[in-house]
């Protein structure tokens, strides 16, 4: 068992408290890791991932050339909600297949699943669990033969932030023994498995080098609402109290009694769909969802929109007749829709019939509109009415109002960001709470009080639910953040002291995590040395016309000096954080020197006592003398750890530093070749300058000759055209 102790500011930590996880977990996520990152180079052609307006975004189309095109085993893409992430997998999908390869879908729902293939996101598609099944004596190689994987297949795993550590882990080793390639498609911030360790979606998103994150949001229309979405995501402190003044300031949070808010988002509910408007109500609690299934029911009988007279019961206790809406709640192979497909787990329905023997036919409430029967026994053990669902089944719909119960027992971010996100139109949270004095007695009866709070403890209630993370992390995420909070921590508090007792230095994970981190700092140099030689290696090919086109132009000088200040800016950036590392490393050697002496002083003492002495000293002596050696040896530590810290700037500074060089020449040449070219317009020669000219100019440039003062040199031998006569 590997133990870290920390001092972690996260809310919901206890200061000094102790993280402990096993071998076997960590070493599982290390694993998973070096697969990931393994370089296969087996990347496509992206080229015809091009922008689409109303379509693909530039950014978007920019992710998914990245994705496309990636060497490595595995890629991933962040997704947060409504961030276009079916449009941006379309353009990836067409171009592997204009390349050849075969694309199969995964995911961890079998609704999520057949979305993939109903978008032509994926060739196939199937849950993991499905195509797993049967595997398990098997080694990869021969379950990649079973599934028909090889180099020509791409794998994409949709909602890869629901999906188990070990799934993950056995999807990438079926894919390394195929040859063929991964892509893992999620959001880390959004809901994590259930009932299984998971989160190594976030862990390979920060050590794949080309990982890539779709930033813009696209489905709310208001684009206050899309930023606050995005600041309400981020779980910092200011992002969150930004987002959740937005919802106050718009209207969007309320707080009070379980009734109050119970009414609430009812009364809202009966307003959208009286206007017309697709709205989903989400609870909590099953509980929750039951109690207001049950009264969005009673409000479209009251308008006559279901018919009361024939009613069957449902799994959820309720009962539903002709134009209800019901969720089934279980996938069944056995129940084959007009389309074809099969009824799945968290699907929305709306009843057309029953049948005389307790079955029903019902129309699915998507875009296809495909009918099913299902029978009495599906009905009574797996479907409920379908007006409101907890926030795990709300993940991947999008409606046009989202009205979000929660209690404030039961707030996390996920809890609150999952939802709130699901509406186009509007998305409105209703936090509830139970307090002494919500409930009367008398004359026998129990009566609920009705208790709305301010707009602005709704907001706070909202800020400290934001903050607050319950998803599942990797150990190496864990220990990461923790180490982060605490050299935060040190630094604002102690800022010229040096902390010896660090935590996490001495003890087995933070050992291991050094190992960890030196490997992914290797990754990332090699990316971006790789990067560089691709540049480098791309020397753009003259253009036809009729002018010449190795005429330089003011847009390439622009567009070198453009590079050199994001150059520029990134080595101010690097050398800052170099010195900064370097006064570390600096006053540690300085209380190592001091702390040094202090052993040696000790050891005098010691070894300066007579033979009385030390019977009567030795024991204090040698206590003083090991605790000296122990805090030096911390120093020392922690020496160590900042020498390693400071000389990681030192390989990406002299990369940028050597890329700063070449693109000075590369401004020095243009400029020359422009002074060149331009003096050929003045003699009226630039429309007839052949390609051994124009080389010779290059040639000439990058030897930095003065063709103003050097003119000779490129005129021994003229052009033979019919230009003008010198």
């Amino acid at each position: 068992m590997l133990s870290g102790r920390h001092d972690s500011s996260q809310q919901g930590r206890q200061n000094g408290a102790i993280e402990y996880t096993t071998v076997e977990v960590v070493d599982e996520v290390e694993c998973g890791v070096d697969m990931a990152t393994a370089r296969v180079e087996r990347g496509v052609n992206a080229e015809s991932i091009q922008p689409v307006e109303g379509e693909l975004s530039p950014a978007q189309a920019d992710a998914m050339r990245a994705v496309v095109g990636s060497n490595y085993l595995a890629s991933v893409v962040v997704a947060p909600a409504g961030a276009g992430k079916t449009s941006s997998l379309k353009a990836a999908h067409k171009a592997w297949n204009q390349a050849g390869k075969h694309v199969v879908g995964l995911a961890p729902t079998g609704k999520a699943a057949d979305v993939m293939v109903g978008e032509n996101v994926a060739d196939e598609s199937m849950t993991i669990a499905r195509a797993f099944v049967g595997t398990d004596e098997l080694i990869p190689e021969h379950t990649a033969v079973k599934l028909g994987w090889n180099r020509d297949t791409v794998v994409v795993v949709d909602e890869a932030g629901m999906v188990s550590n070990p799934d993950t882990i056995r999807v990438l080793e079926t894919a390394s023994a195929a040859d063929a390639r991964v892509v893992f498609v999620g959001d880390p911030e959004q809901y994590s498995a259930v009932k299984a360790r998971s989160g190594l979606l976030a862990t390979l998103s920060h050590e794949l080098p080309d990982a890539v994150e779709l930033r813009e949001v696209f489905r709310q229309r208001d684009a206050g609402e899309r930023e606050a979405s995005k600041w309400l995501r981020g779980g910092e402190e200011a992002d969150v109290s930004r987002a959740a003044e937005w919802y106050m300031q718009n209207k969007r949070l309320h707080a009070g009694s379980v009734t109050a808010m119970m009414d609430d988002a009812l009364a809202g509910w009966r307003d959208d769909t009286a206007a017309g408007k697709q709205s989903l109500l989400v609870g909590a609690t099953r509980d929750q969802v039951t109690a207001l299934n049950a009264a969005a029911q009673k409000i479209r009988a009251e308008r006559g929109e279901i018919n009361p007279e024939h009613r069957l019961g449902l799994s959820d206790g309720l009962t539903a007749g002709v134009g209800d809406v019901i969720l089934t709640r279980r996938n069944d192979a056995k129940l084959v829709t007009s389309n074809g497909d099969v009824v799945r787990n968290g699907q929305r329905w709306v009843v057309d019939s029953i049948g005389k023997d307790g079955s029903i036919t019902a129309r699915r409430c998507d875009d296809d509109l495909a009918t099913v029967t299902l029978n009495r026994d599906y009905l009574d053990k797996h479907t409920q009415l379908g007006y409101a669902a907890t926030g795990h089944s709300s993940q991947g719909a999008t409606v046009d109002v989202a009205r979000v119960v929660a209690g404030v027992g039961n707030l996390d971010k996920a809890s609150v960001y999952v939802p709130m996100t699901r509406g186009r139109e509007g998305n409105f949270l209703y936090i509830a709470e139970t307090q002494p004095g919500d409930t009367e007695t008398g004359h026998g009866q129990v009566s609920q009080i009705i208790r709305r709070e301010s707009a602005e403890y709704a907001r706070d209630l909202l800020v400290s639910a934001g903050m607050r993370e319950q998803g599942d992390k990797t150990p190496q995420a864990l220990f990461g953040q923790a180490k982060q909070d605490w050299e935060l921590t040190k630094l604002v508090n102690q800022p010229s002291q040096t902390d010896t007792d660090n935590p996490f230095v001495g003890t087995e994970m933070g050992e291991y995590m050094r190992s960890f981190a030196a490997k992914r700092e290797a990754r990332f140099a090699d990316f971006h040395a790789r990067a560089q030689d691709n540049n480098a290696d791309e020397v753009p090919e003259p253009e036809s016309g009729n002018e010449h086109s190795a005429t330089p132009s003011n847009d390439a000088v622009e567009s070198i000096d453009a590079e050199i200040e994001r150059v520029n800016n990134q080595l101010e950036t690097l050398r800052g954080e170099y010195d900064q590392a370097n006064q570390q490393v600096e006053q540690l050697g300085q209380q190592y020197s001091k702390q040094d002496a202090v052993v040696s002083e000790f050891e005098d003492t010691k070894n300066s006592r007579g033979f009385f002495g030390r019977l009567r000293h030795g024991n204090n002596d040698q206590a003083l003398l090991d605790e000296a050696i122990n805090v030096r040896d911390k120093v020392a530590a922690s020496y160590d750890q900042a020498v390693d810290y400071r000389d990681s700037f030192t390989d990406p500074i002299r990369q940028l530093e050597t890329e700063l060089d070449e693109l000075n020449t590369q401004r020095r040449d243009e400029e020359g070749l422009k002074r060149s070219m331009d003096f050929l317009d003045s003699l009226g020669l630039s429309l007839v300058a052949d390609e051994e000219m124009v080389a010779r100019i290059h040639q000439h440039a990058a030897a930095g000759s003065d063709y103003d003062n050097d003119q000779d040199n490129w005129l021994d031998n003229p052009p033979e055209s019919e230009g003008p006569e010198l």
